[in-house]
């Protein structure tokens, strides 16, 4: 069984090529609120989105994305929503 950690491992490399540009282009006031309405509007509630966006805010990009695939959140949504909390800490910059 693949564990977590290399899944999500692997989701980010195959969608970075396509999800980060996007990201990269939003406002640099993307933050932790922008992660939870990103995943609200993805049906994606609850606690454990909440714990997601908090952790992915506090740069830490592998542990938001193994708390939404905990969840069966699709691989395309936990990239986005997991990358736009990740802005707030400076990881990802306008370009």
């Amino acid at each position: 069984m693949v564990s977590l950690r290399r899944l999500a491992v692997t989701a980010a490399l195959a969608l970075s090529a396509t999800a980060l540009p996007v990201v990269a282009a939003t406002p640099a006031h993307a933050d932790e609120q922008a992660c939870l309405a990103y995943l609200e509007g993805n049906l994606v509630t609850g606690a454990e989105a909440e714990e997601a966006c908090s952790v992915g805010a506090q740069a830490n990009l592998e542990e938001c994305m193994i708390t939404l695939f905990r969840e069966d959140v699709e691989p395309s949504i936990v990239l986005m929503a997991c990358a736009t909390a990740l802005q707030e800490a400076g990881a990802i910059t306008d370009a």
